[in-house]
């Protein structure tokens, strides 16, 4: 959407403005009185300026609304505003619209006022002068001006003031407003006798036919002012020109900070200040917007957008708080709005901050959110030393999380409303904030020295509790897991998840995990093992797994380590879903085939078959004897959707 100033008061102004209201773009339109303002065309994208403009005013004017062209449609006369336009505005967006010229008439011409009057002066008889007010200090310059000189002008009390400081009598001042009907001039002539019209080259908008026709009528003399010589341009051409301007919208997706206006860069500060609006949540908006400034309060991206689409505004500041790379609305908006001119402007995050305020380090910390977003944070705090947490307020679930996942003595740090005048700092272990309210407006770092555990593969079969329930031996499971290869964003299924020993391993690796267990004493042997080593991506389903796939979400992995005799019926509900790389374990010759004939009936891909043996040693007096393990098929590959 294009942005046009237009200076007018004209009628080629007001012609100007009908053409374009119905075009996608904003018009600024200015003129010097209300009556001028009364004549423009009311439209939403029209917005009418009145009032008179000095050099500086439109300076000011210019750089607040940074439009892509300045069309200069002021009287062909008014060459000192027309000069304080082009010298208060970029030449490359400059414009002046030309009045179309009237022929040549049978009247004498003038090159300036001053040669008018000496024409007037040659001889006697009234002279009406209908060249405006700018020029009554000229006018005195008429012979006897004060019995033959007659003037007509607009009816306002700065003129009259004007005209009677300069000596013209009261009741030789015609007002009145143009253009003026052929009658209309001949009742003047006739009624003060006048000798000579003095008129400006105004075309036809201004009158000028009408005027001299009266003149041939009433045989008076007509003198002509001419035309200022000018460059410029035709109506048409000006609408060509605007036709031609790229009409992007400028749009600036900042990130001022923690919300302390204090803390934005100096380039934020400029982009919110040279925008015509700021749109934000409303904490934020608040602490960016300077005073008068025009603020929409919003923080979804499709509302913000339906805004910025809906409205005639060119250049437009949208604010969030702290690194709007770091888990912010900022990257999705900015997608959406691949129409606009999108610049992305960086601020200060909470974690830089509260990191320069403790004095630590943070290049190898990671950096989570739980503000509206799924996290497993016992997960992160296990795997990493240091973590920095986005909390959305919810500091005490935190604690509590931690703690009963047996992470109550890792260290934190909880940093309440950064930057503001009431800022805070509280430092601690994780158990002694689980009954302690905080401000919602709080981030968090969290040191844990012991981390590293999570991300085993293999893990002892003595960490886990076992109860009577078959279990998986850690080295199966390392080759289960490099079987799998596994991705921190997979969903996984593990069916017939037994003590939960995979299903521990998986968590340690991917997004989520659904273990499914028909066993009751199974499923509360998962529910603890997942406890201890703090998994909280895990779902534990206590049902058959061809009863509990429909309701689960498309998996990118599965492990089928048991399943009563339904193989088929567990396989086929799994191929329904999609394209799955799964891996079975079977003990039994049968089993493998089972699994072999169906990979192969049902079109899979990578199929693969390895049978591992094991065996531990154990010591017999002093010597070592190996004990076997029995031995293990591991099938892997991929189905097709059926």
């Amino acid at each position: 959407m294009s942005r046009i100033m237009i200076f007018g008061g004209t009628t080629e102004a007001r012609q100007l403005c009908e053409k374009l209201i119905d075009k996608d773009m904003v018009l600024d339109v200015y003129v010097a009185t209300e009556k001028g303002a009364e004549l423009l065309p009311k439209a939403d994208n029209l917005k009418i300026h009145t009032g008179r403009l000095d050099d500086k005013d439109i300076r000011a004017e210019y750089k607040r609304l940074e439009p892509d062209m300045v069309v200069d449609a002021t009287h062909p006369y008014a060459e000192e505003i027309s000069e304080n336009i082009k010298s208060a505005v970029d030449k490359n967006k400059y414009v002046r619209l030309l009045r179309d010229e009237s022929d040549r008439v049978d009247a004498l011409y003038a090159e300036d006022i001053g040669k008018a009057i000496d024409i007037v002066n040659r001889s006697r008889g009234n002279v009406l002068m209908t060249t405006g007010s700018k020029e009554l200090e000229s006018y005195t310059k008429v012979s006897d001006y004060k019995k033959r000189l007659y003037v007509r002008m607009l009816p306002e009390n700065a003129n009259l003031r004007k005209a009677l400081a300069h000596g013209i009598r009261l009741d030789h001042i015609i007002d009145g407003e143009g253009p003026f009907t052929e009658e209309e001039n001949i009742d003047v002539i006739k009624e003060y006798s006048i000798k000579y019209l003095v008129t400006k080259e105004s075309g036809g908008p201004g009158g000028f036919m009408e005027k001299y026709t009266a003149c041939k009528k009433t045989n008076t003399i007509m003198v002509v002012v001419e035309r200022p010589k000018e460059n410029g341009c035709s109506t048409e051409q000006v609408l060509e020109l605007i036709d031609n301007i790229d009409s992007t919208k400028q749009v600036y997706i900042i990130g001022i900070g923690m919300g302390n206006p204090q803390n934005m860069t100096a380039e934020a500060i400029e982009a919110v200040e040279s925008s015509e609006i700021v749109i934000g949540a409303r904490r934020i908006a608040d602490a960016a917007a300077p005073k008068g400034k025009e603020i929409f309060y919003e923080y979804r991206a499709d509302e913000i957008k339906k805004f910025i689409e809906d409205h005639f505004y060119r250049k437009i500041a949208v604010v969030f708080s702290g690194d709007i790379c770091l888990y912010s609305g900022a990257a999705e908006l900015a997608e959406d709005l691949n129409s606009c001119d999108v610049r992305v402007i960086q601020g200060v995050s909470s974690v830089a901050y509260l990191a320069a305020k403790i004095g630590i380090n943070w290049a190898d910390s990671s950096v989570v959110s739980m503000h509206g977003r799924d996290c497993d944070i016992v997960r992160k705090v296990s795997e990493n030393k240091s973590v920095f947490v986005l909390t959305g307020g919810n500091v005490t679930d935190i604690c509590h999380k931690l703690t009963d996942n047996g992470l109550g003595n890792v260290k934190m740090c909880v940093g309440e409303r950064l930057s503001y005048y009431n800022e805070k700092i509280t430092a601690g272990y994780a158990k002694s904030f689980v009954n302690t309210s905080f401000d919602p407006l709080s981030t968090v770092y969290i040191e844990n020295d012991h981390y590293g555990k999570a991300l085993e593969i293999g893990i002892s079969d003595d960490e886990f509790i076992r109860g009577g329930v078959p279990m998986t031996r850690s080295e199966i499971r390392a080759c289960i897991i490099s079987a799998l290869h596994l991705r921190s964003g997979h969903t996984v299924y593990d069916i017939g998840a037994g003590t939960g020993t995979v299903t521990v391993e998986m968590a340690g690796i991917v997004h989520k995990v659904y273990a499914i267990e028909c066993s009751i004493e199974g499923c509360e042997l998962i529910r603890r093992n997942c406890m201890d080593f703090g998994r909280e991506n895990v779902e534990i389903i206590n049902d058959y797994a061809e009863n509990a796939i429909d309701s689960l979400p498309k998996p990118d992995r599965v492990f089928i380590g048991g399943t009563k005799g339904k193989l088929k019926e567990i396989l086929d509900k799994i191929a329904k879903k999609g394209d799955t790389h799964i891996v079975m374990t079977a003990v039994s010759l049968e089993s493998a085939y089972n699994a072999l004939k169906y990979f192969r009936e049902n079109c899979a891909e990578e199929t693969k078959l390895v049978q591992i043996n094991t065996a531990r040693g154990k010591g017999v007096g002093d010597l070592t004897m190996l004990m076997s393990e029995n031995p293990v098929f591991i099938i892997s590959g991929r189905i097709k959707k059926k």
